[in-house]
C-alpha cells in the first residue's frame, strides 16, 4: 500500500517577510514502505535513523553522491513527487484576506 508524506521548507512562522527565506515550499511523496526503505538504504547512516534530514546530510561530502543518486532514482518522478512553491510576499495577501473573511 502506498503512503503519502508531506514536508515543508522555508517555514519562518509569522515572519513572512524574512528576506533570507522568501520562499515556502511544501513537498509530498507517494511511495510504498518498501520503496521508501530502498531509497533510504542509498544512504549509509548509523543505526535505525527514522528520518533523513537534508540539512544534516548536505554538510558531509560522503553523502553528496547518495543525494544525487536519490534525486536521479526511478522512484523520484512526477507520479510520486509533488512540489508547491509559494513566494511569502504574496502569502501575506492570502493571509490578510483569510483573516478579514
Amino acid at each position: 500500500m502506498e503512503q503519502i508524506a508531506f514536508d515543508e521548507s522555508g517555514n519562518t512562522g509569522a515572519d513572512l517577510l524574512d528576506k533570507r527565506q522568501p520562499v515556502f515550499i511544501l513537498a509530498s511523496v507517494k511511495l510504498t514502505p518498501e520503496q521508501a526503505e530502498e531509497l533510504k538504504s542509498i544512504f549509509e547512516v548509523a543505526g535505525n535513523t527514522p528520518e533523513l534530514k537534508f540539512n544534516k546530510l548536505k554538510k558531509y561530502g560522503k553523502h553528496h553522491f547518495a543525494i544525487k543518486k536519490l534525486l536521479n532514482h526511478e522512484y523520484i518522478n512526477p507520479e510520486t513527487v509533488r512540489l508547491s512553491v509559494f513566494h511569502k510576499e504574496y502569502c501575506i495577501w492570502v493571509h490578510t484576506v483569510d483573516r478579514i473573511i
